[in-house]
């Protein structure tokens, strides 16, 4: 085999071990964020936040008075007085499926923000923050 063979091997199998360093490293910052979130959360729990075509993992958390989500990228938060609707719905506002997801829509700033939920954790969000707002009328 020749050396340009050997070095593309070698870079594929270096890539591999640098993307499960990166899936780990960034697991386990998720998990040390709930922790610090869960003391003065109502409810805590992940998430994927949906902007144009782009879908990042995020952590949401619920306070009395903040809705707050963080990805790898940072953490965003907007007090809750500020959300003027709330829906859940089963499809993106674009009218993509989620599959058997749901997707937790609110509008704020003359802004909508979506975040898709697992099955697992959308009963408890809509419990703790029901539909409300014009789409819910």
């Amino acid at each position: 085999m020749n050396p340009a063979a050997w070095f593309l091997i070698g870079g594929a199998i270096g890539l591999i071990l640098y993307l499960g360093f990166i899936k780990q490293h960034s697991t386990s910052r998720f998990d040390a964020l709930a922790e610090r979130l869960h003391g003065s959360s109502r409810l805590v729990s992940r998430g994927k936040f949906i902007d144009g075509d782009r879908r990042r993992d995020v952590l949401l958390a619920l306070t009395d008075s903040s809705f707050i989500y963080q990805s790898s990228d940072g953490q965003s938060s907007f007090e809750r007085q500020w959300i003027r609707e709330v829906e859940y719905e089963n499809a993106l506002a674009t009218g993509k499926s989620v599959g058997t997801d749901k997707v937790l829509r609110l509008r704020c700033f003359s802004r909508t923000f979506e975040f898709v939920l697992s099955p697992q954790v959308f009963r408890e969000w809509q419990v703790l923050l029901p539909a409300f707002g014009k789409a819910a009328a």
